[in-house]
Parts: structure tokens; C-alpha cells; sequence
């Protein structure tokens, strides 16, 4: 249930940066913002889930394992959450066409975590 969220957007963001230089969308002033969002929730995802760090080839997650307690998970519910309602404020059209695509890959990953959550 909780590595296919990560995995996907892992792959999809890690993968591809937000290029700011993009000749076809001149306005991609959100790309930088996007890529902090993104890097943070990231960040706060490999804590719930260091085996998922710790395969991906982050050795500060080696050795660590995901509490599991009901209380952390409606704790990670509550923060992907948090996540949905942030990125349906943010706004998509100051975004270059790559960051978009990686934009629809979380956004869709987060709604998809709160699906099985719930």
C-alpha cells in the first residue's frame, strides 16, 4: 500500500527537474516553488517510510523501519491531506509543461494514498 505512492512519484520528480528554461512557457515562475513543495513532501515521506529511502539508495534510512502504529498512520493521513489541500490551491499555470506532468503524477499519488488510507 505505501511503496507504490512513493515509488511512483520518486521515479517522477527525482527523475526530472522543473526546468525553468522551458522556450515553449515562458511564465514557469511556480517551477521553484513546485520543486521545494515537492522536495519537502519527499522528505517528510521517506521519514514515514525509510525502508522506501533505504531501497531507493539512501543509506541515512538504512536500518530504520516505518512506525506503524495507528497513531502514525493517521498522522501520515493527516499529512498527505494537508498535501492534497495545498497542492488544489497551487496554481498549475506558472508552471513549465514538465513541471505539470510532475504537478498531475504527485497530486494524483497523494489522492491515491488517501484512498487506500481511508
Amino acid at each position: 500500500m505505501k511503496i507504490a505512492f512513493p515509488f511512483l512519484f520518486l521515479l517522477a520528480i527525482i527523475g526530472t527537474s522543473c526546468n525553468s528554461s522551458s522556450p515553449n512557457h515562458p511564465k514557469n515562475d511556480g517551477d521553484a516553488e513546485f520543486k521545494n513543495l515537492s522536495e519537502n513532501l519527499i522528505t517528510e515521506d521517506l521519514a514515514f517510510s525509510p525502508e522506501l529511502g533505504s531501497y531507493l539508495g539512501f543509506h541515512e534510512y538504512d536500518g530504520k523501519i516505518s512506525d506503524i502504529s495507528m497513531e502514525s498512520l493517521k498522522k501520515e493521513l493527516a499529512r498527505a491531506k494537508k498535501y492534497d489541500e495545498i497542492l488544489k490551491q497551487f496554481d498549475t499555470n506558472r508552471l513549465s509543461e514538465r513541471a505539470f506532468i510532475d504537478f498531475r503524477i504527485l497530486h494524483n499519488s497523494i489522492k491515491n494514498e488517501i484512498f487506500n488510507f481511508e
